[in-house]
């Protein structure tokens, strides 16, 4: 993971406004600014999140959002410029919870997918990690980090900025 890819928030445009965010229409080479001041965060990403319907979306000649893709549409004829970011669920995606050690054979399919991922030019995310502080938690966010996943999903932000300060 570079230091770019850590400090790009990827939100949907839908959030942003809920969460009170701010920013120019080119957001990717803008600071994102809440009501408070400056987001810890100094880039933002748009994805369109679900809300429009891929076909839709892979009409458009001129796109403002980019397509969340999903492990599926790893080695297909997707381009990355259509679907940048691979996102899934680790919870249906993997069974380690984070409990005791990563079971070898779900490590390497974490491996797999990140090499995947990094020779399709593509950025990789898992949501429904565990979300309760505590060491669970911790083990899986290490665990992504080590293996090079791009970005880390959290709801607890406060959490997430204070591990990943300590962490790295």
């Amino acid at each position: 993971m570079n230091l770019y890819t850590r400090r790009t928030a990827v939100v949907s445009l839908g959030a942003a406004l809920a969460a009170g965010l701010t920013a120019p229409a080119d957001a990717r080479d803008a600071d994102v600014r809440r009501p408070t001041g400056s987001a810890p965060l100094r880039r933002a990403h748009a994805h369109n999140d679900y809300e429009h319907s891929r076909p839709l979306l892979e009409a458009e000649w001129v796109r403002h959002a980019f397509y969340d893709g999903r492990i599926e549409d790893l080695g297909t004829a997707a381009p990355a410029s259509f679907a940048p970011l691979v996102s899934a669920s680790w919870t249906e995606t993997f069974r380690w919870q984070g409990v005791g050690p990563m079971p070898g054979d779900e490590r390497e399919r974490l491996r797999r997918l990140v090499a995947a991922a990094y020779d399709e030019r593509r950025r990789l995310r898992f949501w429904a990690t565990p979300d309760t502080a505590g060491p669970a938690r911790e083990a899986v966010w290490t665990a992504l980090l080590d293996a090079g996943v791009d970005h880390l999903k959290s709801d607890d932000l406060p959490g997430l900025e204070g591990f990943l300060r300590a962490e790295r």
